[in-house]
């Protein structure tokens, strides 16, 4: 029998921010159903109706976004983190509008916690390149590998044309 692979360890605070997620969405998902329920009879009572289904697709995406990040590994193409990202932020803009505009802040307020745990799921970049932007890339413009890379290769032309080696 082949060994199992190892399934993919999760921290506390990981777990922690993806119970946040899941308890706000069920939070968003219940306000949307009560307000839906009432009716909409007027502009505020739409536009509130609006701002709890926007802000409950945020986190949605956000939820997406950390479980392919934190449990899968970024499984995501970067392109695809990308739009999901750029999605996420009209969403919540979406969300914060159309609050101002039933005057209230009720969903803007259940969503603010994901929102936090969010800038620390965003703050990686959304492809697999290293933070600081050193090594590992494709050289730019007239730069020499060795020169990119900061180690000497075995033969390398000295300015005035000699080689050494």
């Amino acid at each position: 029998m082949p060994p199992q692979p190892a399934r993919p360890t999760i921290r506390f605070a990981q777990a922690a921010g993806l119970t946040l997620y899941v308890i706000t969405l069920a939070v968003l998902v219940a306000f949307f159903v009560t307000f839906a329920g009432k009716g909409v009879a007027n502009v505020q009572q739409g536009a509130l109706l609006f701002s709890t289904a926007a802000a409950a697709l945020a986190v949605g995406g956000m939820g997406w976004d950390a479980v392919d990040l934190w449990l899968r590994g970024r499984k995501m193409a970067p392109q695809r983190v990308k739009v999901l990202r750029l999605l996420v932020f009209v969403l919540v803009l979406a969300a914060l509008g159309s609050s101002f505009l039933a005057r209230t802040t009720a969903p803007v307020l259940v969503l603010a916690p994901s929102m936090f745990v969010y800038l620390f799921v965003s703050w990686r970049p959304a492809t697999g390149a290293p933070a600081s932007g050193r090594g590992g890339g494709v050289s730019g413009r007239g730069t020499s590998g060795a020169a990119r890379t900061g180690s000497q290769g075995s033969s390398r032309q000295r300015r005035g044309g000699k080689k050494r080696k």
